[in-house]
């Protein structure tokens, strides 16, 4: 019998280079793992589109562009090219006995197949290699990808091989020329490749697997440059490690992640201190959900930590009874947002030219990459490969706490040793879905879960706090609030009308099919209890879908007349306008009465003591009794107090007046409580024994009338001394006004009874008051806060409790008027 032997039509090698790798950057991927592999310490790549390569080494011939992918490994010698390298699929790479052999430097190859050498066919025509391993003869190996279809038999393509001179001590550099595809690499394509290289190639530093340099027509390309600067524009910086069957997860949280969708409640009372204020909610929050945070360094604003034990995850796979460990690993998550509130910042300004590019940069490396020895493992996190199914948790408003697929740029790390149970599939499209590979997905999941809940319990106690601030302030504050308002409800009417009548001719189609129905089973030959029950229960529905139909006839006259609200407020809007006006001055009239009124109190005590001088004095001058010196001296001293008086209460007086009140002035808070406010109340303070404190945590300076910024704090300080002089609960305590100041908030305080239950809710509205009948008329606060209102400012009630159980602490909030 005569014998036979297989070979094989080099063909079938271009169809293996096109099906096992994908595209363009795959294939150059492939030769920078090649470099990896050989224990070089950097890759330098070279794509030219247009040029041709100039090199008396390289096989003269014409060519149009080029790439060279040149490193310093340890080379390959001339037993290594003939039966290794130009043996197609062989591989000292290989696993044996499921160990891979480790490199000199102690790397574990990333390549396995032998394979990765029929890549470089997909970008160019031509292959020439020039290689010099340590202690050895350099070599040139140069052969056309074309050849291989113009021969029957593998051995009959034609290789050129030989010796050259080389001044390198070790390494491969790899010239192809004759670009398959030059376009891929320009324009539009180019912008594409910085994404994808930067998806596969990991761009973090840590994670660098060896210097790789990349220059594109001259363009030389540094993505872990681009990567650094969204470290400083994330929401949260999620940063876990999984290390001997325990994940250990660290959380920065950026006050940023406070936005939301809705800028305008953030901007007014988280950026004015800072969410100091809300910082000190979340931490006593009686239904812990602040116990997760403590308080960041100066680069974020929270953090939080915790643990997951693989053991005690009840879905985790066993093999024997034995847990499937994948092994140690570690990852960073950092989450964006790319809301149009966000675009009002100026938080991104210094590191990209306009919010579009930040996005769109942000947006081409979105997604959760896993990287073996700083290279991708496809398909994850890959050209929107949601693994982690971050989607499925994108619900309601909610969902911007939440990690969400298109806002996230992270990476797991994993190493060839180490994850050797994590294995590449056959076709390096993703990892063999085995026990080990599952808790490695339980795991991460657990990271992704776990962070949801603490983000959820931030959210739902941001919410009360925004609740809280406002539970003193529901009602409609200003005439343009109030028109809003009722303009909002309009429409809300009218659009629910034009539903009303599609909604209608419904109820009808479903009447004549019940009643059809009715007719049927009343018509039937075989009358059964079931059929009796169901006539009777379809005549009840349609009884009920009848009194529906009445009930929305009469809804629809209702909504009928949503249009004439509309028309209403274009007739009564000036007349309220002018009614608000009015009401300002109301306010700012009754303010100034008030002050007159204890202005005129304080200067009736002063003629009084003026008159009871004088008249002491004409009647030593009747009775000619001679004034000595020092009588003199002290009528003098007594005439200088008086003045001293009367100008005191003229200066406290006059910023009030008509003609300043439209004044705006520029000033410190902290400067003008302690220079110009306290003073005035000193000898009231001394009369009752009241000590006045002022904090200075943040003194900051406003531009606001001084009069009306007078008026506020004298109806505050005189409720406060009323209520400290008759207070009803114990007096062993020192009456005291606190009075602290942390930009860009006021907070003033006493430590009397605090604000009754009964009036806290009611506090601001005109003539409340628990003071007796003459003694108080119920518009200080009202008044403020029409002040207040007229700079954009505002007044809130806390909810903080003093040791009586009542609210005691006033915030007033000049954000709207502070100066830079």
């Amino acid at each position: 019998m005569g014998k036979a032997q297989f070979d094989i039509n080099p063909h079938v090698i271009r169809q293996l280079g096109a099906e096992l790798v994908s595209d363009n950057v795959t294939a150059l991927l492939e030769l920078i793992k090649n470099s990896y592999d050989a224990d070089a310490t950097y890759v330098n790549i070279e794509i030219n589109t247009t040029g041709i390569y100039q090199d008396s080494n390289v096989i003269s011939e014409d060519h149009k562009g080029y790439i060279v992918v040149e490193d310093n490994g340890f080379g390959m010698d001339e037993e290594t090219l003939l039966k290794s390298w130009l043996i197609i699929s062989y591989s000292k790479k290989r696993a044996e006995n499921g160990v891979k052999p480790k490199t000199p430097k102690g790397r574990t190859p990333l390549g396995d197949k032998g394979l990765g050498r029929l890549s470089t066919q997909r970008l160019a025509n031509r292959c020439e290699i020039f290689t010099k391993k340590q202690d050895s003869e350099a070599f040139h190996v140069g052969f056309k990808w074309s050849d291989f279809d113009k021969v029957e038999r593998l051995s009959d393509v034609n290789v050129d091989f030989n010796p050259v001179v080389s001044s390198k001590s070790s390494g491969t550099k790899m010239v192809l020329m004759d670009l398959v595809n030059p376009g891929c690499w320009k324009g539009a394509e180019l912008e594409r490749l910085k994404g994808a290289l930067c998806q596969i190639i990991a761009p973090y530093k840590e994670l660098k697997p060896f210097n790789i340099y990349l220059t594109i027509d001259g363009e030389i390309i540094d993505i872990s440059q681009e990567i650094s600067k969204l470290e400083q524009l994330n929401l949260c910086d999620i940063n876990f490690a999984y290390e001997k069957g325990f994940l250990n997860v660290h959380v920065n949280v950026h006050l940023r992640k406070l936005i939301g969708n809705d800028y305008e409640t953030y901007k007014s009372i988280i950026l004015p201190d800072n969410g100091k204020r809300f910082e000190q909610y979340l931490f006593q929050d009686s239904k812990g959900r602040g116990k997760a945070f403590q308080k960041a360094d100066d680069t974020y604003w929270l953090q939080a930590d915790y643990h997951i034990s693989l053991d005690r995850l009840n879905t985790a796979s066993y093999t024997e009874f034995q847990i499937d460990d994948p092994g140690d690993f570690k990852g960073r998550i950092q989450e964006f947002y790319f809301g149009a509130q966000d675009k009002e910042g100026d938080w991104w300004n210094e590191l990209y030219k306009n919010f579009k590019e930040y996005k769109s940069f942000v947006q081409s490396q979105t997604g959760i990459k896993i990287y073996r020895n700083g290279f991708a493992v496809r398909p994850y996190g890959i050209n929107n490969n949601d693994w982690l199914q971050l989607g499925q948790g994108q619900t309601g408003g909610s969902s911007y706490y939440g990690l969400r697929p298109g806002n996230v740029v992270g990476y797991v790390a994993i190493d060839e040793a180490v994850n050797c149970n994590l294995k590449d599939k056959t076709d390096r499209e993703g990892l063999i879905e085995n026990g080990y590979y599952l808790n490695f997905c339980i795991l991460m999941q657990a990271v992704v879960d776990r962070y949801a809940e603490i983000m959820e319990n931030l959210r739902r106690c941001y919410a009360d706090f925004k609740k809280s601030l406002v539970s003193d302030n529901k009602k409609v504050k200003t005439m343009t609030q109030a028109f809003k308002a009722i303009s909002e409800q309009a429409q809300k009417g009218l659009d629910t009308q034009k539903a009303y009548k599609e909604v209608q001719n419904k109820f009808v189609i479903i009447e004549k099919k019940i009643s059809i129905v009715v007719r049927s089973q009343e018509n039937s030959l075989f009358d059964t209890p079931e059929s009796d029950l169901l006539r009777q229960t379809l005549t009840e529905v349609s009884q009920i879908l009848s009194e529906s139909r009445a009930v929305l006839s009469q809804a629809n006259e209702v909504l009928s007349n949503s249009n004439s609200l509309n028309e209403a407020l274009i007739v009564i809007e000036p007349k309220l306008s002018a009614l608000e006006a009015q009401l300002n001055d109301f306010s700012e009239l009754a303010s100034l009465g008030l002050i007159s009124e204890m202005v005129t109190h304080d200067l009736s005590q002063i003629s009084n003591r003026l008159l009871a001088k004088g008249e002491d004095l004409n009647k030593q001058l009747k009775d000619n009794v001679e004034l000595t010196k020092n009588q003199l001296y002290g009528l003098v001293d007594f005439i200088n107090s008086v003045v001293t008086s009367l100008r005191s209460q003229m200066r406290h007086l006059e910023p009030s007046l008509k003609y300043n009140r439209e004044v705006c002035d520029t000033f410190s808070i902290v400067s003008l409580l302690k220079n110009e406010e306290i003073p005035y109340y000193e000898d009231r303070f001394k009369k009752y024994d009241i000590d006045i404190v002022i904090e200075d945590e943040k003194d900051f300076s406003i531009m606001f009338n001084k009069g009306r910024f007078m008026q506020i704090f004298d109806n505050l300080i005189n409720n406060s001394i009323y209520w400290l002089i008759n207070k009803k609960e114990s007096k062993e305590q020192k009456p005291c006004i606190m009075i602290r100041v942390d930009s860009p908030w006021v907070y003033f305080e006493d430590n009397g009874d605090g604000i009754d239950n009964s009036v806290s809710n009611t506090l601001f509205e005109p003539f409340v008051t628990r003071k007796p009948r003459g003694e108080g008329r119920g518009l200080g606060l009202f008044i403020i806060r029409q002040l207040l209102d007229t700079y954009k400012c505002d007044i809130v009630l806390d909810d903080s409790l003093n040791i009586y159980g009542n609210r005691y602490r006033f915030s007033l909030n000049f954000n709207e008027v502070i100066l830079e």
